[in-house]
């Protein structure tokens, strides 16, 4: 069978990566090295840190790309990484950078190469990670360890908007031979050092022991893609694989009678939700679009798709993001009768047919889901054309707005501002035509509020015009579900990817 073939042919891929890359060893060999392979969902899609901006792309990255600072959820707040402390104000902002962190070039990280790094986000030619353009007007470096970036308007989350903007070595970078690419090899201050990339095949990474913050015990990582869930089970069970992620929820009793594996599971701050794109009609009618989300048994997906594994949404975010009114529920009950009225008031009575793209093997059961929704929807008379194309082909439609009804995700939302900017706001991006002058007012307020207290109000009414027009149908907080070796010393975060720049394998 299909299924079978495929996995044959990832194990054999693993087993010749073993002796490709020795001495350097799997988890649990005695031998010097220490080598983790991780069986991930999706491909990279780009080696530029700002061609793409999806969270599977930024857990390879993160490892030797870091950003000036970023969201830890232990602590509840933002943190330093390449930044050692920050001030925001309604004038804009000042960073000073920690001394004496390298480059794995060698050069020392200053002021001038974090300017680069943020001007070439900017840059439309060199990225897709647009947003800061619209929000800095300039930026000086009056010390080589000292930033100061003066914002068009006030702006409060900033952070947010720089969490998963890595910084590059400047020269490093007009040196690749490719500066929109970056050549093939990036350059940047993580614990660890780029490789190779042999796209569909593995992206390999080995111990920065030069390291700023202490070399890590590591010495080796290799991902793995692996859209399959039964291939990457597969890879786990037979010993190719170290760290698995999307584990499906009805194979974890299986695995925790495996006495070689143990399984991780954390309540993610990703949301999963149906986006509604208004410039596919009918969904350009707010009355079929509230429709869709009253059509939605987001219990029946949790129970019987998910296998519990998820926290179903009522309102927008989840606990872990700041705006959300948990006493605003418009949609807390599942109810395809009230979704038939509206409908037939819409003048779609006799139902209707359209198009619903999803991605396979980016999120836990991804496709499963997507094909229950459908079916839900179909129960009220909306009948979908179901398409699953491979995920850089789904991004990219996604991106160009090419997608009337799209089943995906959003990873670590905790301040919404970049995320609504991004997704919501008027004439920002292509991937919806949604458009609500009272929603850009109110979004463009509270970005403008330094004083939480008085700026979650705004957030949260906003949040509920988003829920009333419904471009967005929020389902769950994932479960996420990780299996690894037993030796393998990691802990997963709420951050929606798997990061193992701090693991390390136990002695038996």
């Amino acid at each position: 069978m299909r299924i079978h073939s495929n996995v044959g042919a990832i194990l054999a891929s693993f087993v010749a990566l073993s002796f490709a890359f020795a001495p350097s060893t799997r988890l649990g060999a005695q031998t010097k090295q220490k080598t983790i392979f991780v069986g991930h969902g999706v491909d990279l899609e780009s080696l530029n840190p700002y061609w793409h901006n999806t969270t599977a792309n930024y857990a390879v990255w993160r490892h030797f790309l870091e950003p000036l600072a970023e969201y830890d959820f232990a602590k509840r707040k933002y943190v330093g990484v390449l930044a050692e402390s920050w001030s925001g104000s309604e004038k804009g902002w000042t960073f000073k950078l920690h001394r004496n962190v390298k480059f794995h070039s060698g050069a020392e990280m200053t002021a001038t190469d974090v300017i680069y790094s943020l001007k070439r986000s900017m840059d439309p030619k060199l990225s897709r990670q647009v947003n800061l353009a619209r929000i800095i007007q300039s930026m000086q470096a009056p010390d080589p360890y000292t930033v100061t970036i003066t914002t068009t308007k006030p702006v409060v989350s900033l952070l947010e908007y720089l969490d998963n903007t890595y910084i590059l070595s400047e020269a490093a970078a007009k040196e690749s031979g490719d500066e929109a690419t970056l050549g093939k090899k990036p350059v940047g201050t993580g614990p660890f050092k780029f490789v190779e990339w042999v796209r569909g095949e593995r992206v390999v990474a080995e111990k920065n022991p030069q390291y700023w913050r202490g070399a890590p015990k590591i010495d080796r990582i290799i991902w793995k893609p692996v859209a399959e869930d039964a291939a990457r089970m597969a890879l786990l069970e037979s010993g190719q694989a170290d760290l698995i992620a999307n584990v499906p929820p009805h194979e974890t009793d299986r695995l925790k009678a495996n006495s070689t594996v143990r399984l991780e599971e954390v309540r993610s701050a990703r949301i999963i939700f149906l986006l509604l794109d208004p410039a596919h009609k009918p969904l350009d009618n707010k009355l079929v679009r509230q429709a869709i989300h009253f059509a939605i048994d987001k219990d029946a997906l949790v129970k019987y798709v998910l296998d519990g594994k998820a926290y179903r949404l009522d309102g927008m975010l989840g606990p872990h993001g700041f705006g959300e009114d948990p006493s605003f529920k418009p949609y807390s009950c599942y109810n395809p009768q009230k979704a038939k009225e509206l409908l037939a008031a819409a003048g779609f009575g006799t139902g209707f047919e359209i198009d619903f793209y999803t991605s396979t093997g980016r999120y836990t059961k991804d496709r499963e889901v997507a094909q229950a929704i459908a079916g839900q929807l179909a129960k009220v008379g909306i009948k979908t054309r179901f398409h699953t194309p491979e995920w850089g082909i789904f991004n990219d439609l996604h991106r160009s707005g090419k997608c009337p009804i799209c089943f995906r995700g959003r990873g670590t939302v905790v301040d919404p501002d970049d995320f609504f900017n991004e997704y919501f706001e008027s004439g920002v991006s292509k991937r919806t035509s949604y458009s609500n002058p009272k929603f850009d007012r109110l979004l463009q307020q509270q970005r403008q509020i330094f004083d939480l207290e008085k700026r979650e109000p705004i957030l949260q009414a906003a949040i509920k015009i988003l829920l009333d027009d419904t471009p967005i149908v929020p389902l769950y907080n994932p479960i996420d579900i990780y299996a690894a070796k037993r030796r393998l010393v990691w802990k997963p975060s709420t951050k929606d990817y798997i990061n193992v720049a701090e693991a390390d394998v136990a002695e038996k």
